[in-house]
């Protein structure tokens, strides 16, 4: 062999921070193969792959390999390149090292290497650089590495490789297997940064990702990439300084300083003279901010005509990248706009494309011209007609999609407003993305879908037909969204196992004339029916909006992993919401909206709410013990509205066998008798907080007296079966305890309340009213006897707040030659506003615990009591005011 060459390019695309502008960067030291810094840190890995690539040939064929280290400045580029060099240079006959820097000039940097590169007999010494290099590399191996690179022209570049070559014939690049294109390894990179924190990935409602940086890390990263990217604000264009090293340009056009023609021509003039002083050829990105942008499209034009390395071009909402990725492509914007042809030649862009107004395309072969079939790097396309169009031509339209045709590697489409009236074949009966994880379609009003399952489509005259192809299937679809189909009318499947086996997103929304979504699994499933099948193994988010004729829909949750649904149909439900809350956990919100039937309870599957925390029921019929058993894990419940109780109550029954771990508790706007709701109370010992709103039928309030009754010990007991009589019996005891409650509120509207309460809040109850007198459990239903008791039996109540009922301190107006106590001691917050019926503030001496009051509109409420409370230490918050005597009397204002 003649000639084996190797050589390590290294590329320095992104930028230095070593100084801003190119004399200091000229300037600056230049790098040799002596190691700086003795020790590598966090790049062994890649740096032994390379090393032992060199040594076992992987880089060596006929011609010159070049392997390109790329990065942002000073993350250790060169470093990385001195120990690599220094440990392979001994594996070649001639190691040469050159910095190019900044002007990347072939017969300098020729000139450097005839330096470096060792004479040999009888070669021509009156010949050029090129031709003693030639000479000097016949038939040797030799290493060459270019450190410190920005950029050449092919011309430079050919004119400095073709002396390394084998006889000045081979001057084609040879990639080997480890380069990668500068995109892959951008993105490589932007993991690195998500995993270490420095970048937070966020998805929006349509899936796509973003990412978020914090402000400090911003700054930051402005500092240190201002050598390679720059924003030219429009108010300082002719002040602001460019270095010759800008990569990344944005230029931000303030619509407020280009309203008047004045400034318009101003700015106008400053954009032409920027010629002058930016050099566009190297740029790789360029932005343009703000709405009027586009009013200096033939400026920018001639301004960025020579900058042939752009890869990216970001215009406000329309963007149009080169070579990574194409985010909105708007046809015939701006005067004659976007020609779909324009995206012919860019083969190699990935990511995400977006065609819009493709109601402007005249021609199939415009269309066409697109060449989408050839894009094998892109992930998500949009196509998309401006829905608000007056004018459609359905087989015009049909035919625009279907040359449109996406290449089989697509994973994401998105298909909006299409005026034709069918499925296009590519995605139909000639399915060939079967790949697709995504497919959404929205206001489109064909008379087949795409192949997903029975789907079932009517006419104008509503008659119904099957409109998919069963026998084309999706292989791996992960996120569905029908929005605005008008001709869906039934989606019947019989095989869900196999076609939702990868579903993650199901979203189906505004489909008026929806009436079924029917699921039942295939015979090959019916032998496993005991085994409950999930047929949306993978889904985790539901949601059925804006169906109104919607009636039958799969049961909700699917699986007892936590999950998302969102449904609100025509079939009683207005609102069905399972999602999971960060701070709460997960929770079930149900709102009906007409009739209360108990059936609507089957749409539920309690098996799988065993992890359930909250549970917020709006006017929902009475749900069955046997199902709120399952809620093994509920914390909170609020019940909102209606006539029912949460289950039916059976006379008599006792709560024994029923026990739940709800521990906070809200009412509001039920309609339960006080009985009702004291028989509720009584399924949850282990309830701490009780919030009521607008309960018009409860009159009074007392607390359910709990009697000195041990459990029995099973240590105690030497026989398992006695131990667990023992249990039983005390069980029917506190059964017997809660019947007795209920009978003792049947009679006056008073609801008795849960000894174990610690916070307590009224709102809004008009007739309630605060019993005074303790019941008496052992005589006659509902009697009272002497004593003041009121609250005084919570005696775990820290916080307690009643606002808007006038009646509920009245049974203390009276006066007495002792107080009256009608809260527990145990109190820490209290909130009486509009509560009338104190005197005095002599009632609330006991409150020894006290640390926040607050009273307002108390009436005639006086003073007289403060300074004890005060005496005790603890109040150290007190709010008072439209409480006009508050002040009056004999006890002189206290010093606060």
């Amino acid at each position: 062999m003649e000639l084996l060459g190797s050589a390590i390019l290294k590329l320095k695309q992104l930028g230095s921070n070593r100084t801003t502008t190119q004399t200091s960067a000229m300037d600056c030291p230049k790098a040799t193969p002596d190691i700086i810094e003795p020790k590598l840190y966090g790049r062994d890995k890649q740096k032994k792959i390379i090393i032992d690539d060199i040594k076992h040939g992987e880089y060596f064929s006929d011609g010159l390999v070049v392997l390109p280290i790329v990065g942002p400045g000073g993350i250790g580029k060169t470093t990385f390149t001195q120990h690599i060099y220094n440990e392979v240079k001994g594996h070649f006959e001639v190691p040469i090292w050159l910095c190019v820097s900044l002007s990347f000039n072939a017969s300098r940097l020729a000139q450097e290497a005839v330096k470096i590169i060792p004479e040999v007999d009888g070669e021509n010494k009156n010949g050029s650089d090129q031709e003693r290099i030639e000479q000097r590399l016949k038939a040797k191996w030799f290493l060459l590495v270019l450190d410190d690179m920005w950029t050449c022209h092919e011309d430079e570049w050919k004119k400095l490789l073709r002396p390394f070559g084998r006889g000045g014939e081979k001057d084609i690049l040879h990639s080997s297997s480890q380069n990668k294109r500068t995109g892959d390894v951008g993105l490589s990179y932007l993991i690195d940064l998500v995993n270490n924190g420095f970048f937070i990935k966020n998805e929006k409602d349509d899936g796509t990702s973003y990412y978020v940086l914090h402000d400090l890390l911003h700054d930051l990263a402005v500092k240190v990439s201002s050598y390679e990217c720059i924003t030219i604000p429009s108010s300082s264009v002719r002040s602001i300084q460019i270095p010759t090293s800008v990569r990344h340009l944005s230029i931000i056009i303030d619509d407020k300083e280009v309203e008047n023609k004045e400034n318009l021509e101003n700015f106008k003039k400053e954009l032409r003279e920027l010629d002058k002083r930016l050099n566009t050829e190297n740029l790789h990105t360029l932005m343009l901010f703000g709405s009027h942008h586009g009013s200096f499209a033939m400026i920018f034009g001639h301004l960025f005509r020579n900058a042939n390395a752009l890869r990216a071009i970001y215009l406000s909402e329309a963007s149009y990248i080169v070579e990574d990725e194409l985010r909105s492509f708007e046809v015939g914007k701006e005067s004659k706009g976007f020609e779909l042809s324009q995206l012919e030649q860019l083969s190699e862009f990935g990511g995400s494309l977006a065609i819009g107004n493709l109601e402007r395309t005249q021609t199939m072969k415009e269309a066409s011209e697109a060449k989408l079939i050839h894009k094998n790097r892109l992930h998500k396309l949009t196509l998309e007609w401006d829905v608000t169009r007056l004018n459609k031509d359905p087989a015009h339209e049909a035919n625009i999609l279907e040359v449109m045709k996406p290449h089989i590697n697509l994973q994401g489409i998105c298909i909006r407003g299409h005026g034709g009236t069918k499925s296009p074949k590519w995605l139909g009966e000639d399915l060939s993305i079967k790949n697709l994880e995504s497919l959404h379609l929205d206001n489109v009003s064909w008379v087949n879908l795409p192949p997903i399952g029975e789907l079932w489509m009517v006419n104008e005259h509503g008659e119904e037909h099957l409109g998919c192809v069963p026998h084309n299937r999706f292989r791996n679809l992960r996120r569905l969204e029908f929005n605005k189909l008008p001709r869906l009318n039934k989606w019947a499947e019989s095989d869900p196992c196999n076609l939702f086996s990868h579903l993650e997103v199901l979203i189906i929304t505004h489909c008026f004339e929806l009436t079924e979504l029917s699921f039942s699994h295939s015979i090959c499933c019916q032998q496993q029916k005991e085994a409950k099948i999930i047929w949306f193994p993978r889904l985790r988010e539901l949601k059925i909006e804006n169906c109104p004729k919607l009636l039958s829909f799969p049961p909700v949750p699917w699986t007892r992993a936590p999950i998302s649904a969102k449904i609100g149909v025509g079939s009683g439900f207005q609102k069905l919401v399972c999602e999971e809350n960060d701070q709460s956990g997960y929770s079930l919100e149900i709102m009906i909206k007409d009739a209360l039937v108990s059936e609507l309870w089957d749409v539920l599957v309690f098996d799988n709410l065993t992890e359930l925390k909250e549970l917020y029921m709006d006017r929902c019929p009475p749900l069955l013990l046997h199902h709120f058993q399952m809620l093994s894990s509920l914390k909170t419940l609020e019940l909102y509205g209606g006539s029912s109780i949460l289950f039916p109550l059976v006379e008599g029954e006792s709560n024994a066998g029923y026990q739940f771990p709800v521990e906070c508790m809200t009412i509001d706007r039920l309609e339960a008798s006080a009985k009702e709701l004291t028989q509720l109370l009584t399924y949850f010992p282990k309830l701490s907080e009780l919030n009521m709103w607008l309960c018009d039928k409860i009159t009074g309030l007392a607390v359910a007296e709990k009697q000195a009754t041990e459990t029995p010990a099973l240590a105690c007991s030497d026989n398992k079966v006695d131990g667990n009589a023992a249990i039983e019996k005390h069980q029917q005891q506190e059964g017997t305890r809660g019947e007795e409650d209920v009978n003792a509120s049947s009679a006056e509207g008073l609801l008795l309340l849960p000894s174990q309460l610690q916070t307590l809040r009224i709102r809004v109850c008009p007739e309630l009213s605060l019993c005074a007198s303790p019941i008496d459990h052992n005589g006659e239903a509902g009697r009272r006897t002497g004593g003041k008791q009121g609250l005084q039996s919570l005696r775990s109540l820290r916080s307690l707040l009643i606002r808007f009922c006038p009646r509920f301190l009245s049974s203390y107006s009276s006066p007495s030659s002792s107080p009256c106590f009608p809260f527990p001691a145990s109190l820490e917050h209290l909130f009486l506003p509009g509560a009338v019926g104190l005197a005095t503030l002599l009632p609330l001496s006991n409150l020894t615990s006290l640390t926040d009051l607050a009273i307002w509109g108390c009436g005639d409420l006086r003073g007289e009591g403060l300074r004890h409370l005060l005496a005790q230490g603890r109040l150290t918050k007190l709010i008072i005011y439209g409480t006009p005597n508050f002040l009056a009397g004999p006890e002189p204002p206290p010093s606060l």
